[in-house]
């Protein structure tokens, strides 16, 4: 990203954030193999083709009786095997989950119950039961079981809807879910900060364990930034009316959340402009410490910040911003604004995936500190210029060159259950 930046500035004119900031995105798609929009996604990275091309055909539906199911023994983890027609499958969180909203109990149960004991209940009361499971062929794990009698998108049409999307840039796959990412090919500009590409993300479960989600995204075009918006004021759920595609494609097609992406582009205008205060620095660093696995990562990341926002421990004589009353955290302002420590948490998130472990639980925390009211939300004051990186010299995992390309890891915690 240093590199792209030394070009873009002898690109763009002096002192010119926002032709930089083009000139950066024109620098980068030159890079990444170009991903411009064209008839049926022509033109897109090999990357992007290569990852739909492995995709396909790599999920099986099947309708399995539950009476032709025989769970194996769990070992010490409590994970088991399926085993139908002389094929062994392992039974995943989202299997297990599935058939336990579907039969109206709780998952618990298996912790319990072995898992016999539980189906072989199950088929005593229910000696019809079916299920239609996804199989990922390629892992052997069974994914989510949902009523026979429903229909149900298959993940290989659902991809078939995406290649077709000129607008397609990004697709990740993780434990049942895709994540694409469609450019709007609309842009908006934050002063003394960058030029931001409206962006949204779809998160589709090949399985159909719940509905599609589409979620609002900003991409901070001067560093490569993105943050996805998964908040509940900037989601949309969607019910799908057929599973041959075309009420999915028309959605993509149509989808419009114009008041979404101006609240959006208002926040980052005002997280700009707001100091922030040291009880959001603090709830900054905890967010921190919680999504990243590695203890010298933390440290690391708790100094960067503990630097930005002016040494607020060192100047306060604390060892920690929590010896601080919260009333008092709340009434001191540091010397950094709110769209800094956005910058920060997205920077970590899209060039340091390695580093997190829970990319999404971290998007969350930023999406909600940017659409809730700011601690100086009425003292909004110009303040410095953004800039372009903020981990300068963070060596996430031992790796001091930070990866180019945005992740769209899709990692839910276990606890949330809302996405269930």
């Amino acid at each position: 990203p240093r590199e792209t930046i030394d070009r873009a500035r002898a690109t763009a004119p002096a002192a010119d954030r926002e032709g930089m900031a083009r000139a950066i995105a024109f620098l980068r798609n030159e890079e990444l193999g170009g991903n411009e929009p064209g008839e049926g996604g022509q033109g897109r990275s090999e990357a992007l083709r290569a990852t739909l091309g492995a995709l396909k055909g790599r999920f099986a539906q099947r309708e399995i009786p539950l009476s032709d199911m025989r769970p194996s023994e769990p070992d010490e983890s409590g994970r088991f095997e399926i085993e139908h027609g002389g094929e062994s499958l392992l039974a995943s969180r989202r299997f297990i989950k599935s058939v336990a909203r579907q039969m109206k109990f709780s998952d618990n149960i298996f912790s319990l119950f072995t898992p016999a004991e539980v189906f072989a209940r199950i088929s005593e009361h229910h000696p019809r039961q079916a299920f239609r499971v996804t199989v990922d062929t390629e892992t052997g794990v069974l994914l989510a079981a949902r009523d026979a009698q429903r229909p149900a998108l298959p993940a290989d049409t659902a991809l078939d809807v995406l290649g077709s999307e000129a607008r397609l840039i990004g697709l990740d796959y993780n434990e049942g879910d895709l994540l694409a990412t469609l450019s709007l090919n609309s842009d908006f500009s934050i002063a003394d900060d960058s030029l931001y590409e409206r962006r949204i993300d779809l998160l589709l479960p090949v399985d159909g364990l719940r509905n599609p989600t589409i979620f609002l995204k900003s991409f901070r075009e001067i560093c490569a930034n993105g943050l996805a918006m998964m908040v509940p004021e900037m989601r949309t759920d969607v019910i799908l009316s057929d599973s041959d595609g075309s009420h999915l494609s028309r959605i993509l097609r149509s989808f419009n959340n114009e008041q979404g992406f101006e609240t959006m582009q208002e926040r980052l205008k005002a997280a700009s402009v707001t100091p922030a205060s040291l009880d959001e620095v603090l709830r900054m660093d905890q967010a921190l410490t919680r999504a990243v696995a590695s203890s010298d990562d933390r440290d690391q990341l708790s100094a960067i910040l503990e630097a930005l926002a002016g040494e607020p421990c060192r100047k306060n004589r604390v060892t920690s911003l929590e010896a601080l009353e919260e009333k008092r955290r709340k009434a001191l302002a540091a010397d950094c604004n709110v769209g800094e420590l956005i910058n920060m948490g997205t920077e970590l998130v899209t060039h340091y995936p390695v580093a997190v472990r829970q990319p999404q639980r971290l998007e969350r925390f930023l999406s909600s500190l940017l659409v809730s009211p700011f601690d100086f939300e009425q003292l909004s004051t110009r303040m410095r210029a953004a800039r372009p990186f903020y981990l300068e010299g963070f060596t996430a995992g031992g790796a001091p060159e930070p990866q180019v390309l945005y992740s769209f890891a899709n990692e839910y915690g276990e606890d949330d259950d809302a996405y269930y």
